[in-house]
């Protein structure tokens, strides 16, 4: 059988979550959490690039995180707030950056198609 992966996008509160539901046994889900401000940024994200541009993104960020986690946390022994506010930035933007992908490759994912299904 071939795992498939459906998504949905909910609203709660002022925050929202991407709900992953896999076909398998017992129909597992997975929640991530993101905010508004993601959420905005996601829908330009989507509607202002194509697949390839997309994906280009995510991996740029990808790359960015592991640059920064090595350049300030293996590099450096001293922690600061500043440094975890840049760890949760970039963190952040990547998952930014795999939600729009995800939606981009899930039409029917965003937040206003999941809402016209119930």
């Amino acid at each position: 059988m071939t795992r498939k992966h459906h998504y949905k996008t909910k609203q709660l509160g002022n925050a929202f979550v991407l709900v992953q539901t896999t076909n398998t046994h017992g129909h597992p889900t997975v929640q991530v959490p993101y905010s508004f401000k993601q959420e905005a940024d996601i829908a330009i994200c989507v509607a202002a690039n194509n697949a390839t541009e997309i994906e280009t993104y995510r991996q740029l960020a990808a790359v960015n995180l592991a640059k920064m986690i090595s350049n300030e946390f293996l590099a450096f022994s001293d922690l600061d707030a500043d440094r975890l506010l840049l760890l949760r930035e970039k963190t952040e933007d990547l998952i930014t950056h795999c939600i729009a992908e995800i939606r981009n490759q899930n039409p029917n994912s965003s937040p206003e198609e999941s809402n016209k299904k119930h």
